[in-house]
């Protein structure tokens, strides 16, 4: 039942996608105001609670987000992640609610608050007991920079499954495949 739902949010983010690239909006209003956004992102965290022996490990993830951009410094998009906590101490899969805003800049670095929220789906995947999934909150506040089609920023971090809860600090490297 978790694979078919997983499958149908891909399905539902591809087909977002297209019709995006699709849309019926005049070209005119495209360069304006609205336009595509396609974001790849990478991540690093050091999460307070993956502690394995009194030791907080790291985590890495990734994170792929699509949507829309409203003017020149809104960026409002779907998200889904894969994230390993503690090595493989739990491996969760979030969907979310993605906003960014730039900050207006003379340069070409200008300032990034990156806002998220959504569920998670996670658990241990590698222990075959269904003691260990479910869902819980996913939520992340960064604040940094972009350059021309990459940005990197950091902040802090709180996901759940079941009443197990990480949070932590985290740093995001990302790329931009369409302005």
């Amino acid at each position: 039942m978790k694979r078919i739902f997983l499958i149908v949010i891909l399905v539902f983010v591809v087909f977002l996608s297209k019709a995006q690239e699709n849309s019926l909006i005049p070209i005119e209003a495209k360069k304006s105001f609205i336009g595509y956004n396609f974001l790849l992102e990478g991540t690093a965290n050091v999460s307070v609670g993956a502690v394995i022996y009194g030791i907080p490990f790291p985590g890495i993830g990734i994170d792929i987000v699509n949507g829309i951009r409203l003017g020149k410094s809104n960026y409002l998009g779907i998200g889904i992640g894969f994230f390993s906590d503690g090595l493989v101490m739990m491996q969760s899969v979030p969907i979310y609610l993605n906003y960014r805003y730039v900050l207006k800049s003379k340069t070409d670095r200008k300032g990034l608050i990156n806002l998220s929220a959504g569920i998670n789906f996670g658990g241990t995947f590698l222990d075959n007991s269904d003691n260990y999934r479910g869902y819980g909150i996913y939520g992340s506040l960064s604040g940094g920079f972009v350059k021309n089609r990459f940005s990197f920023s950091a902040g802090p971090f709180a996901r759940s499954v079941w009443g197990t809860e990480i949070w932590g600090v985290e740093i995001k490297c990302g790329f931009t495949f369409s302005k």
